[in-house]
């Protein structure tokens, strides 16, 4: 009998072991993420001539690519690369106007992350995640007889929120991401007059969903 108890309990040991090597986020670890989706935010301007601000708020897309290393068994760190696309009238927030009274702003961010994976198992990955780092808003076109019009602007921006990872398929999983964020980008010198007049501030959240692969250690 107790053979038996001493080969069950290394039988067991084994099996807990295995299991733990092959949990969804574990130190060594490297995930990709590839999402799409959407921003809700607040799109604000400002004006340093006149000392007033517009606001409006406007649903943009989004498409960014992550990548992070696990660190230890909870700790992670990585690093994303996202574009939000926000279609506005430019004649309040900017004071432009352009003949169909829509432009395309574009956003753009780099940003380092940490997160903290708090529910692991072995198709299951959730953690909070903290991210920082530098942004850019900019458009350009041409108005036809009017000529062209430019604007670039950039600062930082602070991002906090959860994703989800659920491996359904060996390395190959499905990825949702919630995400709250705030943005804060002054002018750069322009070619034109819209580029020195105004600061632009975006904040909001946003929801992604996408496809990610885990690189095992």
């Amino acid at each position: 009998m107790k053979k038996y108890t001493i080969a069950l309990s290394m039988a067991l040991m084994f099996a807990g072991l295995g299991i733990s090597q092959s949990l969804a986020f574990r130190q060594g670890s490297f995930q990709i993420n590839v999402t799409e989706g959407n921003t809700f935010a607040h799109y604000d301007t400002y004006n340093y001539e006149t000392q007033k601000g517009e606001s409006q708020y406007i649903i943009g897309c989004r498409d960014p690519l992550q990548l992070e290393y696990g660190i230890t068994k909870h700790w992670g760190i990585g690093i994303t690369s996202g574009a939000d696309i926000y279609n506005l009238d430019p004649t309040n927030p900017y004071g432009l106007n352009v003949s169909n009274n829509q432009i395309k702003a574009s956003t753009s961010e780099f940003t380092i992350d940490g997160s903290y994976h708090f529910f692991t198992t072995r198709i299951t990955d959730i953690s909070a995640v903290f991210s920082y780092g530098g942004s850019t808003v900019s458009f350009n076109g041409s108005n036809g007889s009017d000529g062209s019009y430019s604007y670039k602007s950039s600062g930082d921006i602070v991002r906090f929120g959860l994703h989800g990872r659920f491996f359904v398929l060996g390395h190959f999983g499905i990825v949702a991401m919630f995400t709250a964020f705030s943005q804060t980008d002054i002018p750069q010198v322009p070619k034109d007059f819209v580029g020195t007049k105004y600061s632009t501030s975006i904040s909001g959240f946003a929801k992604e969903f996408g496809i990610c692969y885990r690189i095992r250690k």
